[in-house]
């Protein structure tokens, strides 16, 4: 990461500041968001003007890259946001002021970094993804699965940001088969139980493991872990996780764009609440 241009610096501490808006800070706030950015030797507010303390104090600092990262991702960091789980709106805002310095804020395991990005990529960010209020490792247990789905979930939002949208949507397809084909081991008596359940030719119900990602989808609407409107998208969901196949692709049509990769990430972000509502 570069310096940074006077002008980002000047949107950067506007947003710090915030002045009237939802995440306004007080003047005694200001001193608290740079130490919990892990800056050293921050001065007391001597009583000038907000915004004006703010730019004195990014400007001082502006060579020094990492203190301007960790505000940056400061900005963005979900701990920052307890009460309102704003993070991933302010992210975008950063964003769209990142991407003229070829940078771009990303969430790895839920916590912001920032990356280096195209700066003549044609959006300059990706809108703002909907609100995970569950953990996978609640969901599946605290497993390296759980950690592969992670990873995952992180690569797609990568690809997504970057405009790889039928990489994204392969990838989405994967998180939410591994999880419901997970959550409906851990709860198999129930599962089998289902009259959704597949049967082979005997009537007998099939290996979990055997399960078409169709199955899992019916068996987790029919059981009530899923919604309805949640089985709907994740049907589609699963029309375009297909695309892997080059044939499927050319089969379905149109490929991949903005409007299905974010119907994509409701998609999943839905399954994955509707199934931590579950576990708890």
């Amino acid at each position: 990461m570069q310096e940074l241009d006077d002008n980002t610096l000047t949107r950067i501490g506007e947003m710090i500041c915030d002045t009237n808006g939802p995440h306004h800070r007080q003047y005694w706030q200001l001193p608290k968001f740079f130490t919990a950015a892990k800056w050293e030797g921050v001065p007391e507010y001597d009583g000038e003007s907000r915004l004006g303390w703010t730019l004195d104090l990014l400007r001082e600092r502006r060579g020094d890259t990492i203190a301007i990262e960790k505000v940056i991702c400061r900005l963005a960091s979900p701990l920052e946001h307890m009460d309102c789980d704003d993070a991933p709106q302010v992210a975008a805002q950063l964003n769209e002021v990142l991407a003229y310095e070829g940078l771009q804020v990303v969430y790895r395991n839920g916590r912001p970094a920032v990356v280096e990005r195209d700066p003549t990529l044609r959006s300059p960010a990706a809108p703002a993804p909907p609100v995970l209020k569950t953990e996978i490792g609640d969901i599946v247990g605290d497993t390296p699965l759980a950690r592969r789905l992670r990873t995952r979930l992180d690569e797609a939002r990568t690809c997504r940001e970057y405009g790889a949208m039928l990489a994204s949507v392969i990838l989405l397809g994967s998180i939410m088969e591994g999880v419901l084909l997970e959550f409906t081991k851990k709860h198999a008596k129930e599962a089998c139980r289902c009259p959704a359940a597949p049967r082979d030719k005997d009537g007998r119900v099939r290996p979990i493991t055997n399960w078409r990602l169709t199955d899992l989808i019916d068996v987790a609407h029919r059981c009530g872990w899923i919604q309805h409107d949640v089985k709907s998208w994740a049907t589609a969901l699963r029309e375009y996780r297909n695309m892997v196949h080059p044939a499927a692709e050319l089969r379905l049509g149109d490929p991949p764009d903005d409007d299905t990769v974010n119907l994509s990430w409701a998609t999943v972000v839905a399954t994955l609440n509707d199934l931590g509502n579950h576990s708890t």
